[in-house]
Formats: C-alpha cells, sequence, structure tokens
C-alpha cells in the first residue's frame, strides 16, 4: 500500500511539473506576439485548389491595455475588400463588412467563419494578440523533430467556460529559440487545418514569423499571410483605432 501510495505521489507530481513546463515553454513563445503598439503591414495570398487569388492587402495595430489586448485589421486592396475591418478588444470581436458598411459584433459561434475568403477564421486572424498560455490548458506529450529542429510537442486544450472554436491544438514550438513552428487545430475529433510559421526574423528581443501559413484540410486550399513592414512602439498606433466609432468613420 505504501508503495502504491509513493508512485502515486511521484506520478501527481511529474504532472505538474509538465504542465508547468508546458506552461512556461509556451509563454516564452507568446511573448514576441504580445509587443505593445505594433503595426504591421502584410499581404494575405489564398490559394484554392491550386489557383491563386488576388492577393489581399492589409494594415493591422495592435496594442496593450492592462490585462486586455486590442487589435485593428484593416483591408486595404483589392477593391472588392477595401473597407473590411477587424476590430478585436479581449474576447470580443467586431467587423466591419465593406459591401455594406454594416458593423456586427461576433457571437461565439460565427468566429469560426472564414475572415476575407481565407482559410483564416476570424478567430484565428486575432488568437495570438492573447497569446496561447493565458487561454489554454497545457500538458507537455513529448518532444518531436520537424524539418529538421527538436521541437516540444504541446496538447493545448480550452479552459471550461472559454469560447474558443477548437476543440484542441497541438503546438510544435522549437527548443533552441522557443518559436512556434506549427499548430494542427482539431475540431470533433478531426484534424481540420494546419498552421506553420517561418522565414523568422529579428524583432525586439526575439524573432517574429514573417510567413504564416494556414492549410484546410477540408477545403483544399491554403492562405499565406507575409509581413512587408512592422514595428515595435510605433507612433502609427493611435488609442483612437480601437473603437466601434472609428469603425464607423472608415470610408
Amino acid at each position: 500500500m505504501k508503495k502504491i501510495l509513493i508512485i502515486t505521489i511521484l506520478f501527481s507530481l511529474y504532472l505538474a511539473l509538465s504542465a508547468q513546463s508546458a506552461a512556461d515553454i509556451v509563454d516564452r513563445a507568446d511573448q514576441i506576439f504580445l509587443q505593445n503598439k505594433l503595426y504591421q503591414k502584410s499581404t494575405m495570398t489564398i490559394v484554392r485548389r491550386g489557383k491563386k487569388q488576388a492577393v489581399q492587402l492589409l494594415e493591422s495595430y495592435f496594442q496593450k491595455e492592462g490585462a486586455r489586448n486590442k487589435s485593428l485589421t484593416l483591408f486595404l486592396e483589392p477593391r472588392r475588400v477595401k473597407g473590411t475591418a477587424y476590430l478585436s478588444i479581449g474576447d470580443d470581436l467586431w467587423v466591419r463588412f465593406a459591401s455594406t458598411g454594416r458593423i456586427r459584433k461576433m457571437s461565439s459561434s460565427a468566429k469560426k467563419n472564414s475572415a476575407g475568403g481565407s482559410d483564416f477564421s476570424y478567430s484565428d486572424m486575432g488568437e495570438g494578440n492573447d497569446g496561447y498560455a493565458a487561454k489554454y490548458m497545457l500538458s507537455l506529450e513529448g518532444e518531436e523533430k520537424l524539418d529538421g529542429l527538436n521541437c516540444y510537442r504541446i496538447l493545448m486544450k480550452p479552459r471550461p467556460g472559454s469560447s474558443d472554436i477548437y476543440e484542441k491544438a497541438v503546438a510544435f514550438i522549437s527548443k533552441s529559440d522557443y518559436s512556434y513552428r506549427k499548430i494542427e487545430l482539431y475540431e470533433d475529433g478531426a484534424h481540420i487545418k494546419t498552421m506553420t510559421f517561418d522565414d523568422y526574423r529579428p524583432l525586439g528581443d526575439g524573432l517574429y514569423p514573417y510567413l504564416m501559413k494556414m492549410e484546410s484540410h477540408a477545403r483544399n486550399s491554403y492562405s499565406l499571410i507575409e509581413t512587408l513592414e512592422m514595428e515595435v512602439d510605433s507612433s502609427r498606433v493611435q488609442d483612437r483605432f480601437f473603437s466601434k466609432s472609428y469603425l464607423e468613420a472608415i470610408r
């Protein structure tokens, strides 16, 4: 009986240490996405059934306010999407539709819909703003080599009461520099999408992925977001951007 008790205690201690280790790893990987007053200019390219669609030009602004993070993404080109905008404040998301000028606060269920016709959902576009460590229960499943890199394999599950659109995610984080390399996304037991990160370049005290790819395994398509310009502590980021009234003023 004493031996069984010792084994149980050791196993519980192992689980606790693994959970803590997973949280530390993900927290370190998140830091590059949690910069304050971050300005980003990027393109989004959608490839569906091997056919490339018109490249979209976007500008994004990120700002921290205490425990809440705010982001605004504006679509600049092509003409059919110009004026589309996504405003995220904490867990709340508003979308301005270019076709009608109408602004809609998205429900939790609507956040899984396609953003700009891409393979990124509305939720995906703003997921990194608060960091994954803050939103998921994490466990270290082991290590795995990915494209020649030794990576931590971490299981991420939504916290109880969360409005997350995925059943679970599996993240692969480089052991050498704590950078995200791949995240597998699951829904109803199926591996539905894969997000990969590439072309890491210096930003602040870390490395930022200038190329992000979201592949849909159900739609036979993928979407690429490629960063053209990035500024930390940017004067271009202004408080007035993060309000519904600013969305209403967009033309």
